[in-house]
């Protein structure tokens, strides 16, 4: 009877554990996909081009 309940336990424990698994490893991911669809990311496009704008502007060493 003890080899059967640890069987037995195991759907139960999976079924309940396994989705907040999922919402805390997926949670993040969820959250930047809902952002990039509603398209909050072009901030993020804005930043990365004004940034690679302020290094070209940078002057460069001359050698002798």
């Amino acid at each position: 009877m003890a080899n059967a309940a640890s069987f037995k336990l195991l759907f139960p424990t999976a079924l309940c554990l396994m989705p907040s698994v999922f919402l805390f490893l997926l949670g993040p991911a969820i959250v930047d996909m809902s952002d990039f669809i509603q398209n909050t990311s072009g901030s993020l496009a804005e930043t990365r081009s004004a940034a690679a704008e302020t290094l070209a502007q940078q002057p460069t060493a001359s050698r002798p």
